[in-house]
């Protein structure tokens, strides 16, 4: 779980406030709006499961950081600012 996070987590958040352009805060607030409905979606998710034990947990985090690391490598690639 923590290599999951490690991967998606600061690229993510940094992909989504360079791809704000100029409204950072605006690029901010959407992602902590889908860092909670990722929260929702999978706490929606484990219910019907938590009866199963910690296997089926962790089946499900596994599922959705998976899935997080495949958008990631789908989202297209973002203009590099020149170096000065």
């Amino acid at each position: 779980m923590g290599i999951g996070l490690g991967l998606r987590g600061p690229i993510g958040f940094y992909r989504g406030i360079v791809a704000s352009g100029g409204n950072d805060a605006r690029g901010s607030a959407l992602i902590v709006f889908f860092i909670f409905m990722t929260t929702k979606l999978g706490t929606m998710a484990a219910a019907p499961v938590i009866t199963k034990g910690l296997p089926a947990l962790a089946l499900v985090v596994s599922a959705i950081h998976l899935l997080s690391v495949a958008i990631l490598c789908a989202l297209p690639k973002l203009k590099e600012a020149p170096s000065a």
